[in-house]
């Protein structure tokens, strides 16, 4: 918490995937910025069993109401479902089979994360995001799943050709 009070007082962003899912005090979320947790997580913070958009837009808004500014609930296959003080939507996932989806998340998290950080939306950054995190889920390994930029913008483009 103390890390998420310097940063948020030094006016930097304070974005928080909760995994592992852990106990968070009630007061610390006046302090994040950005939340991205998947449907295990947002279960643990939230107390509701994510499993389909109208559980994750429930999920969504108590964290919202708790004080986090962008909540971004990870859906894997049925894609993420955004709050923000103005927007909401639920942004669908690609259609790919899955090889490994051990690092779709971490991909996930590191495209919205520049993506934002460079100044897009917030829905465009989760567009961003789940682009890497559905190409990551075709190939095998960890770091060899992480897909590189030129791909994620001919995704979002609608110009990839696999």
């Amino acid at each position: 918490i103390e890390m998420a009070k310097i940063a948020k007082n030094s006016q930097v962003k304070v974005i928080w995937d909760p995994a592992p899912p852990l106990d968070f005090p009630a007061d610390a979320y006046k302090y994040v910025d950005v939340v991205t947790p998947n449907q295990s997580e947002a279960l643990n913070l939230t107390g509701i069993e994510v499993d389909d958009i109208a559980s994750a837009k429930l999920a969504a808004h108590i964290l919202h109401d708790k004080g986090v500014m962008t909540v971004a609930i990870k859906l894997g296959d049925q894609g993420v479902y955004f709050v923000t003080h103005d927007q909401e939507a639920h942004i669908p996932s690609y259609d790919f089979p899955p090889v490994n989806t051990v690092a779709a998340g971490d991909a996930f998290g590191g495209a919205f994360t520049v993506a934002l950080c460079e100044g897009k939306s917030v829905e465009q950054s989760i567009e961003y995001g789940t682009a890497a995190g559905a190409l990551a889920i075709t190939k095998r390994g960890v770091q060899d799943s992480i897909p590189d930029r030129k791909y994620v913008e001919e995704l979002v483009a609608g110009r990839y050709k696999q």
